[in-house]
């Protein structure tokens, strides 16, 4: 079979619709070195915590749910934790309390090449479950790691990491990237081309092989645990390509040279399908962290490095807002807390935002009340004052906070959904409180438990 054209997608958006159905809910896996850390290509996590949001001091249950890349599970039997607890250097006030949890894998099943199952990579459901206890610090950082004899690495390990605000619970709160082009800070001629729906984000990596030079695309899903999300990237391979392309040239109807391109159509069962690891970390609004394996499934897993990435900005003009601005029009409310109790609430909608100055943009409410000032350069840098001078409230938060992407800080101030910072009033008439501002339609844990 031929076709007329430079290159059939026929069989390549089939596949995207075959891997989309695979989503899974995952936290940020080698949560624990960003650089160096190995991990087994294709398997995934989830690390949940019940209840959302604790009672300080009381016994919690920590779930570690996924797939694993094949039938050598992780072993519940094998479970055991040590604890620590530490304050950041950027913020004293903020103790965070350490859980690690390590468990081995169960190798009494012969799960490796040759052995009794074929084939021997089936992706298999798992569960680990712990009951530890309880913390009365502000949040509360849970490591997982995973040893034992990985195929392709005698003495692998794979880690995750997630961070839980014991506080108001915000690390359930998902982020809202910018739907489009984001392009590698360092990297040249290398993209991501991300769409996002809910928590659940598709995106490519666009970029090429840094041996032959050859283009290369990658397909990634997953599912937002908070500001991190870990999945798993598909790259299409054929097999065994059959020689034939050729190029035609005939004369058309007027005497111009047409040309023609033939390439052989590949069926279904030429082409093979590998998974490998995909990541993204959120440190703002506008700048985030993405890692997608370079190896197969099969392979050796090898060191992961992550590049930033930040959206794309092409053209600037007075009409439409570049996409480094925030998505700020529509409802939001604002809330005053004191600790775990709600201080104030004001509900804000914003209209669209308008340029009003060099690299200044504002959204004011439809009362006129409020007015939200964002100076943000075009590489996607700044920060935004909201304020409301009658009631003499004013919040100030950044758009990135750098040390988001520390993996023992819980995230960035602002991240799309959700923006928290201190709420200073400056009649003097009441303390300052902790304030967020939070996108109409999500919900702060810390309502659930009052």
């Amino acid at each position: 079979m031929v076709i007329q054209t430079i290159f059939s997608l026929k069989y390549f958006f089939a596949a995207i619709s075959l891997v989309t159905l695979f989503h899974f809910q995952v936290a940020r896996a080698d949560g624990f070195d960003s650089v160096s850390g190995l991990m087994a290509p294709g398997s995934t996590a989830v690390i949940s915590i019940d209840p959302v949001l604790p009672i300080p001091g009381e016994p919690v249950t920590i779930n570690v749910t996924g797939v694993w890349k094949n039938r050598c599970i992780p072993d519940q039997d094998s479970l055991t934790y040590t604890t620590s607890e530490s304050s950041f250097w950027e913020d004293p006030e903020i103790v965070q309390f350490r859980y690690f949890i390590s468990a081995t894998l169960d190798t009494s099943i012969n799960c490796v090449p040759g052995g009794g199952l074929t084939p021997w990579n089936i992706p298999t459901p798992y569960k680990l479950s712990l009951t530890v206890p309880g913390s009365d610090r502000d949040e509360l950082l849970v490591g997982v790691a995973i040893t034992g004899p990985l195929p392709g690495n005698k003495h692998g390990h794979m880690s995750w990491s997630r961070v839980f605000d014991l506080v108001l619970g915000l690390h359930e709160i998902h982020p809202r990237l910018h739907s489009g082009y984001w392009l590698s800070e360092k990297t040249p001629y290398q993209a991501l081309l991300i769409e996002q729906q809910g928590s659940t984000v598709v995106f490519h990596e666009l970029t090429y092989d840094r041996t032959t030079g050859s283009p290369k695309w990658l397909y990634a899903d997953g599912k937002f645990q908070g500001n991190t999300l870990n999945g798993v990237a598909y790259r299409i391979h054929w097999l065994s390509p059959v020689p034939g392309a050729r190029t035609s040239v005939t004369r058309g109807p007027r005497g111009t040279l047409e040309f023609e391109r033939r390439l052989v159509q590949p069926e279904k069962q030429d082409l093979k399908f590998n998974a490998t690891s995909a990541e993204i970390r959120v440190g703002g609004v506008n700048s985030i962290g993405a890692y997608l394996g370079l190896h197969d499934l099969d392979d050796e897993p090898r060191h992961r490095i992550f590049h930033g990435y930040r959206p794309w900005v092409f053209d600037l003009d007075d009409v439409k807002l570049p996409s480094i601005v925030p998505k700020m029009t529509g409802p939001w409310t604002l809330y005053g807390f004191d600790g775990q109790h709600l201080e104030q609430s004001h509900q804000i909608e914003f209209h669209t935002g308008t340029r009003v100055g060099k690299d200044l943009y504002r959204f004011s409410s439809s009362n006129g009340k409020w007015v939200l000032d964002c100076p943000i350069t075009i590489q996607g840098e700044g920060a935004c004052t909201l304020e409301n001078k009658s009631v003499g409230l004013t919040m100030h938060y950044n758009l990135y906070n750098v040390h988001a992407v520390n993996h023992y800080h819980w995230g960035p101030q602002f991240n799309g959904n959700f923006a928290k910072a201190p709420l200073v009033n400056s009649n003097g008439d009441t303390a300052d409180q902790t304030g967020v501002l939070l996108r109409s339609g999500l919900r702060l844990p810390v309502f659930d438990v009052q």
